[in-house]
């Protein structure tokens, strides 16, 4: 008779947990469509483990020949990595390069297969020319950019895209850099104060990373997964909300209001530039705005931190564009705006993102590379500086008509 009561409370023990494991599974498989904790390793697909420890300069390098599957419930993805750490089919081989492409998760192709991101799509306009994308070996911000390309100028290309993400490119980014100078006060590594990659090739936080066996067995279950995937988007929403201060008003950046950290950002884009040009080519900064600057994206609540009558003063007035439109005008960088076409398309009916993710569609990839290409053929379209040519010469004649 005694054991009854322990047994009773075992067996309701059992049948709450498996209502709670059914409820998740059912939760992340057709309402939220995430990744769940299966045998066939779906939640290591859910992150990219392309990053090792090799590089000396910047917080992380990347595996040379390396191949994985990356999905998340938007898309379904190969990602893989050529003999110097670059997402391209072709290896290096210390050939001149005609178009490289410095940036983050954008450039690298979160999202979509090799071959659609901006960067393949503009090898069908220049047919025979060499074009590589460097990123993610590249770093994730202008800083890191600036030292890539400073230790490694074999990548200087005679055209160099910066693709610049306004979502964390020049603020969260620049705030979790650790600057390392040398004797005369130039940057010769840079470090992360919140993040490191994992014996798995992911980079997640310290705090992640401390208790990484306790984190790695809740992910195993169903609960235990929507249950972090609970904490990643609450903490997410809330470190935007921290960053805008409130949803019900626009943060100073977002008004165009640059700050230390923002101006150091664009200081090292000005370097970059400055160091391009010294060896004969040229830096075209193309901004990439965020989905709720382009078009109504309600849907992406853990990156879209103001209120819809918010998101729409921010499409309208676009104080951040303008702000860094002129930074750029009198710092002499060369840049384009694709908010014009970006809000022309999303008005009818094209979505450039994702619902639930930050990142460009194949469409969104597909307006850069069709603007880029007009840009660098001197067409109209995007914005540009008044003192530098936008013709690439006769050598660079567009492949289609």
């Amino acid at each position: 008779m005694k054991g009854r009561p322990l047994f009773s409370f075992a067996a309701v023990l059992v049948v709450c947990s498996g209502i709670l494991e059914l409820g998740a599974y059912l939760a992340l498989r057709y309402v939220l469509k995430q990744p769940t904790p299966v045998l066939s390793g779906e939640a290591l697909e859910g992150t990219v483990h392309i990053f090792d420890r090799s590089s000396s300069i910047l917080p992380c390098g990347v595996k040379q020949h390396y191949k994985q599957v990356f999905r998340t419930n938007e898309f379904y993805t190969t990602v893989k990595t050529n003999n110097v750490g670059f997402r391209e089919e072709k290896d290096y081989a210390g050939e001149a390069i005609d178009i490289g492409f410095v940036g983050d998760s954008f450039t690298f192709g979160h999202g979509v297969e090799f071959g659609e991101r901006y960067s393949d799509l503009l090898r069908g306009y220049f047919p025979g020319k060499s074009i590589f994308s460097y990123s993610y070996a590249n770093g994730s911000a202008p800083p890191h950019y600036y030292l890539f390309l400073r230790r490694n100028p074999q990548y200087v290309s005679k055209v160099v895209v910066m693709g610049l993400y306004l979502g964390n490119d020049l603020t969260d980014d620049m705030e979790d850099m650790e600057f390392h100078l040398d004797a005369n006060g130039e940057v010769s590594a840079i470090g992360s104060r919140s993040t490191e990659i994992s014996e798995e090739g992911a980079e997640v936080t310290r705090f992640y990373a401390k208790h990484r066996r306790f984190f790695n067995l809740l992910d195993r279950f169903h609960f235990g997964r929507l249950s972090l995937l609970a904490i990643e988007r609450l903490t997410g929403k809330y470190r935007r909300l921290r960053d805008a201060g409130s949803p019900r008003a626009l943060s100073p950046f977002h008004r165009g209001q640059l700050d230390r950290n923002n101006l150091l950002g664009l200081g090292y884009v000005r370097k970059l530039s400055r160091y391009v040009e010294s060896k004969g080519s040229r830096l075209v900064v193309f901004m990439i705005p965020e989905a709720f600057c382009i078009g109504d994206y309600r849907g992406c609540v853990q990156w879209q931190p103001y209120t819809p009558d918010l998101c729409r003063e921010l499409r309208e007035k676009r104080y951040l564009q303008t702000a860094l439109g002129n930074w750029f005008r009198e710092n002499e960088v060369e840049y384009m705006d694709p908010t014009d076409r970006f809000q022309t398309l999303e008005g009818r009916g094209t979505r450039l993102y994702f619902e639930s993710d930050p990142h460009w569609t194949r469409e969104g990839h597909r307006a850069a590379a069709e603007l880029l290409h007009e840009y660098l053929l001197g067409a109209s379209g995007g914005q540009r500086t008044r003192f530098t040519s936008a013709s690439f010469g006769p050598e660079f004649k567009s492949g289609r008509k």
